[in-house]
């Protein structure tokens, strides 16, 4: 594979900090993780990043200020941007944001490019309108990229692509970034050491559900006052309807007020992951979560909703255990179990932790990337 240079150039809505969302933090994993001498990655983003601008060569990145898709002016931009591509000996474009992937491929495939489209959830921005649009360009996409089989599904039956042209390539693992012992981190967090401590990692919004893991860790500290519910996530909620604010009040109501804490945003959650006996995702709707996959990294059983790519990751009754969406009283059951026998906990840890590094490694995900970028060239 690496005797021929692969130029490809990825298109962008735009790309705030890695840390604020998981498809950017996937897209600059594996943009970190390229030997450039098999793929020359060229960006083109319709608006400004100071982020990325910052940490990629001159030259490597153009911004093309699009703040309006329906405006011609901007269409020729866009057409431009493709057309310097080319001559530059690009010949694969791979989308991986939505306004991107809308206006994108017909350019693309008119001036001779393979293209190739990244879908990360369960459609939860389709319209009717842009649903018009998508399936038009299935005529001029060559493969779409997908992070689980859900999520495969939702494009094959929304979209209406051919299976075939529908591949499956799973988020990949960062790797530990912390690395000091259970013990550590419960004290720098001010936790007691022999505290049941249930974590979730996740931003603060309604879809998350975390309003159904406060009620049921209500249920589990009635039979053991040590447990801690650990929040860490921002606000995403509107401001006229914070949702921080809604759990807190459901944490008073329910007399769990002094249980909960609410760590805000982390730049890095690996402190309270380790802190944990076992960590949550309740959510109603994911593609695949990276945050499972992180959970496992830190040999931790974890509890989550049957949504999407979850069940792709966390192998019911193995690595942990996954229940119905919104379904309390088996999340419930589920936190008492797990906390009730630590060495079920551990075995199912220890095996979580295998799984991640067999199936989500950042090596496996590359091979993959490169052999479809090898396949499109040819």
């Amino acid at each position: 594979m690496a005797a021929r240079e692969l130029k490809v150039l990825y298109a962008l809505d735009w790309f705030p900090d890695p840390q604020t969302g998981g498809t950017e933090m996937q897209f600059w994993r594996m943009l970190s993780a390229f030997d450039r001498k098999v793929v020359s990655s060229q960006i083109v983003m319709l608006r400004p990043s100071k982020w990325l601008e910052e940490r990629l060569p001159a030259g490597n990145v153009e911004t093309l200020n699009v703040l309006s898709l329906r405006d011609p002016r901007n269409l020729l931009r866009i057409i431009g941007s493709v057309l310097r591509a080319r001559l530059r000996g690009v010949r694969i474009v791979h989308t991986f944001f939505n306004d991107s992937s809308i206006i994108f491929p017909v350019f693309c495939k008119l001036l001779g490019l393979k293209v190739v489209l990244s879908r990360r959830d369960l459609g939860f921005w389709y319209t009717q309108g842009s649903l018009r649009v998508l399936r038009f360009n299935r005529f001029f996409v060559d493969r779409v990229i997908c992070n689980s089989e859900a999520v495969r599904q939702v494009v094959i039956n929304e979209e209406r692509y051919a299976p075939k042209r529908v591949g499956v390539i799973t988020n990949a693992s960062g790797g530990r970034s912390y690395h000091g012992s259970m013990a550590e981190a419960r004290a720098a967090i001010g936790l007691a050491p022999d505290a049941a401590v249930i974590s979730v990692v996740a931003n603060l919004r309604p879809i998350k559900r975390l309003h159904d893991l406060v009620e049921a860790f209500a249920q589990v500290y009635k039979k053991m006052p040590n447990a801690r519910l650990l929040l860490v996530g921002d606000d995403k909620s509107p401001l006229h309807a914070p949702y921080a604010g809604q759990l807190r009040e459901q944490a008073a109501r329910l007399g769990v007020a002094d249980a909960v804490i609410f760590m805000g945003r982390l730049d890095d959650a690996g402190m309270p992951i380790c802190a944990s006996d076992v960590c949550v995702l309740p959510s109603e709707s994911e593609g695949l979560a990276n945050v499972l996959i992180e959970y496992g990294l830190y040999a931790k059983p974890t509890v989550c909703s049957r949504a999407g790519g979850n069940p792709e990751v966390v192998a019911d009754g193995e690595t942990g255990i996954v229940f119905p969406i919104g379904d309390v009283p088996a999340l419930t059951a589920a936190l008492d179990r797990l906390l009730k026998d630590p060495a079920l906990a551990h075995r199912m840890g220890l095996a979580a932790r295998q799984r991640v590094e067999t199936e989500f490694s950042v090596e496996k995900c590359i091979r993959s990337y490169v052999g479809l970028y090898h396949d499109l060239a040819a």
